[in-house]
């Protein structure tokens, strides 16, 4: 047998084939030399022939293991003079052509499956080595189905095993008789060429493999590179020599460039500025092996912004477990670092704020010690921050002041202990000789770091309260004069206008045209004063009057108000048309009643020449503006309400706001009134949170809006 050469190949991707050639030649020339008889074929130059072309098979680069089998089955056949050459896979009792050389013409194709017991393969599997036969007429192979199939007089067959597993066969046959036997040298010769093809079988297997693993990584790297470009971060990795190997869109995108751009190139082509730089502190990582973590950094994009990233370094791996570069993770902060600018600049101007506020402003922490305190604070207690901050109140104000501040103190934990988050109080603060009414606001509050505050705003009251005072003085001295003019002023004019009446009615016959004229103008001017004072007390009834309780029918109301101006409304042949769907409003029922009393009366008093008074009442809903979200727009807010709609003469627009002023008139004195009656409607809508106004009706008059909101 020959000693096939062994062969140990720690990479596989590295070509063996120089192995076997130098281990073929050897053991050739070896048996060739220690064999007595030697054929034609065997002669030194038939080895060197075989030697040549099986070295020519094995190192062609460009060959295929079917090809290597082609070419394995020729020179097989050539060497021992038999007609066909077959390798065949066994898969368990199949039998597999996967290989063929025929020269003499034979039904086996490539492709083809047998049973294994139809082919004198079964015997070489049965054997697990070499076997072969030369006369198989004279022996009892003459009876095997493979004889009588096939006829092949000669046969050499011999296992071909890989990876230690029997994979097929590799055989020889022919149909004549061979002018000799198979000899050890031709046993020795096949299974040479077989343990060539288990190597290229495994060769094969091994590519397969490789190119499995390859497209795998391929890839992997693939989806990793999708999964970076989705990243909003900046991803780098670079070798020791500062080349990047792989970048993401982000980072690429950051600079103009895109990934295969930057893939292979030295970060100084990409950043000069801070090249030295971020190569300083790649290899500080690399000779460390510490990552770099947190780092905030300013970087310039190809737009010539500056945008704020926070740097990741951390060291890469080998295969080998050595450090080989470095991958960079850049995550925009320009957002967050804009929003600490914004909130330190408004913690400054908070701070001004609360410095400079004209309120007395402090805050103590959890143990009662002051931790702040503004000016105004310094000017009312006395004292400067410095003295305060760090100490209880007790111990830096004077002791009726301190005490008051721990009363303070006191209510404040029976709000915390409620629940309450702030309160406000009125409290007498005891200040050096005198006491100052303050209203007190205390609230908590926690810091960035978790500790708890107390803090206190207050205002000094002794303004407010003198303001309210003599708010309180001139509300009673009004209340007094409304009583004299609804009791004094108006009995001497009752008695006026009574006494003038009873002269002009007994007096009559004796009396000048010129004397009972001046009666006249006496009475009159003395109803209308009557009226004006009347209209006062009105105005000021509906000044202070009482807050809505709930809903009134506007329908009812106006049905009521034009009952009562019916005799009016005959006498003035008016027209009053009424829609059915007047909306309920929240507003007093009285007041409502006046309102609506006014706005019909100014409809029938105010005409075109020449024509009946028309009036339409109807419904006024205002909904606000909506984007399209659906949020309002502005401040604006739903109304609803009374339209008054008549066809006078209309109100001229430098007139529409005037005409609500008390004692206004937008007409002679030849129309009756006394111009209080629009200022009372605009009383009512004011004190019920509502507003009136005119505007062009359609077709001419005036339209008069009475809502609330």
């Amino acid at each position: 047998m020959l000693a096939l050469p062994a062969w140990n190949c720690r990479r596989p991707q590295l070509d063996c084939t120089s192995f076997w050639v130098i281990g073929l030649h050897k053991a050739v020339m070896s048996d060739y030399k220690a064999t007595s008889a030697v054929s034609q074929a065997g002669s030194p130059s038939g080895l060197a022939s075989v030697l040549a072309e099986l070295t020519r098979t094995l190192t062609d680069p460009a060959r295929s293991l079917d090809q290597t089998f082609e070419r394995i089955l020729a020179l097989g056949c050539r060497r021992l003079g038999l007609d066909i050459g077959v390798i065949a896979q066994i898969k368990a009792t199949s039998y597999e052509v996967r290989s063929l050389c025929s020269m003499a013409g034979t039904t086996l194709r490539i492709g083809q499956t047998l049973a294994l017991g139809q082919t004198f393969c079964e015997k070489t599997i049965e054997a697990g080595e070499t076997f072969s036969v030369s006369h198989a007429a004279h022996t009892p192979l003459a009876g095997h189905p493979c004889y009588h199939a096939f006829a092949y007089e000669s046969y050499i067959g011999t296992p071909i095993r890989v990876d230690g597993l029997a994979w097929g066969t590799l055989s020889f046959a022919s149909r004549d008789t061979p002018g000799r036997g198979f000899d050890p040298q031709d046993r020795d010769f096949v299974e040479l060429l077989a343990a060539v093809l288990s190597t290229e079988i495994q060769r094969d297997r091994m590519g397969e493999k490789m190119h499995a693993a390859i497209e795998e990584a391929r890839h992997a790297r693939r989806e990793a590179q999708l999964v970076l470009d989705r990243l909003p971060a900046m991803v780098w990795r670079r070798d020791k020599n500062n080349i990047v190997l792989q970048v993401n869109e982000a980072a690429a995108r950051a600079i103009g460039k895109t990934p295969a751009e930057m893939v292979g190139r030295p970060m100084s082509d990409f950043y000069p500025d801070r090249a030295k730089e971020i190569e300083r502190d790649d290899q500080e990582v690399i000779r460390s092996g510490n990552p770099r973590l947190g780092v905030v950094e300013s970087i310039r994009t190809q737009a010539g912004e500056t945008r704020y990233v926070q740097t990741d370094k951390m060291p890469t791996l080998s295969t080998a477990g050595e450090i080989d570069g470095v991958v960079v993770v850049s995550t925009d902060i320009t957002h967050l670092k804009q929003a600490e600018d914004e909130l330190r600049s408004m913690n400054v101007r908070f701070g001004a704020f609360m410095r400079n506020s004209p309120a007395i402003k402090w805050a103590v922490d959890s143990f009662g010690r002051y931790v702040f305190i503004n000016a105004a604070f310094e000017q009312m207690m006395r004292v400067k921050a410095e003295q305060c901050v760090g100490k209880r109140p007790e111990e830096v104000l004077a002791p009726a002041t301190g005490r008051a501040f721990e009363s303070i103190a006191f209510q404040v934990n029976q709000w915390a202990e409620s629940g309450s988050e702030s309160q406000t109080i009125r409290v007498d603060l005891p200040v050096g000789d005198r006491v100052v009414p303050l209203m007190v606001t205390r609230f908590n509050y926690t810091d960035a770091k978790g500790a708890v505050f107390t803090g206190g705003s207050a205002v000094d009251l002794t303004g407010v309260e003198a303001v309210q005072r003599e708010l309180a003085q001139r509300n009673k001295d009004l209340k007094a004069l409304l009583y004299v003019i609804s009791h004094d002023l108006r009995e001497p004019l009752r008695a006026i206008r009574n006494f003038s009446g009873l002269v002009v009615e007994r007096e009559y016959a004796s009396l000048g045209e010129s004397s009972r004229d001046m009666l006249s103008r006496v009475i009159r001017g003395a109803e209308r004063l009557d009226q004006l004072l009347s209209d006062v007390l009105t105005l000021s009834r509906a000044q202070r009057a009482e807050p809505a309780t709930g809903l009134v029918s506007s329908a009812q109301i106006v049905g009521e108000v034009l009952s009562d101006l019916q005799a009016t409304i005959d006498q003035c042949e008016a027209t009053v048309e009424i829609d059915s769907n007047l909306p309920m409003l929240k507003v007093d029922a009285f007041w409502l009643r006046q309102a609506v009393h006014n706005l019909v009366t100014n409809a029938l008093k105010f005409l075109k020449a020449g024509e009946t008074p028309r009036l339409r009442i109807y419904a006024y809903l205002h909904e606000p503006s909506v984007d399209e979200a659906g949020r309002t727009v502005g401040v604006d807010r739903p109304m609803v309400g009374l339209v008054f709609e008549d066809k006078g003469p209309g109100v001229e627009v430098h007139q529409r706001e005037r005409i609500f002023g008390l004692f206004q008139r937008g007409v002679g004195r030849d129309v009756p009134g006394t111009g209080a009656g629009l200022a009372i409607v605009a009383q009512v809508a004011e004190r019920y949170d509502g507003r009136v106004w005119v505007d062009d009706a359609p077709g001419g008059g005036s339209r008069f809006i009475l809502a609330f909101y």
